[in-house]
């Protein structure tokens, strides 16, 4: 509208108003990336998270990193025991599996942003 376009003649001709260049597809595209990758490693965290959760209201804990986590999995994974009854380990074997389909995206992620930052 009119007050818009007066605004925008006011910044126009102001001597000390700054602008920032626009980004290229590429660049945008990269930042892309970054901003799906980021987004994905918070995914992960909430299925770390609810996979911990659920298994400590079980009595099950582990510590903390990857080496408590990979024995979390491995346990939810191991039907040879009843630590975990049958309903709730059905449910918990969906979030491995989702777990392990995040990390699958971050890591092809993380080559793509490798490859693209060796090539500039």
């Amino acid at each position: 509208d009119a007050s818009d376009a007066e605004a925008i003649c006011e910044a126009v001709t102001r001597p000390t108003m700054r602008f920032v260049p626009t980004k290229s597809e590429e660049q945008q595209s990269v930042l892309m990336l970054h901003r799906v990758r980021e987004l994905l490693i918070r995914q992960r965290t909430m299925l770390v998270n609810a996979l911990r959760g659920h298994l400590a209201e079980l009595g099950i804990i582990t510590r903390q990193g990857a080496t408590g986590l990979s024995m979390l999995v491995a346990l939810v994974e191991d039907e040879g025991h009843d630590l975990i009854p049958p309903l709730a380990r059905s449910a918990l074997f969906l979030l491995v599996q989702q777990l392990r389909e995040v990390h699958e995206k971050v890591g092809e992620l993380d080559r793509q942003i490798h490859i693209w930052h060796r090539s500039h």
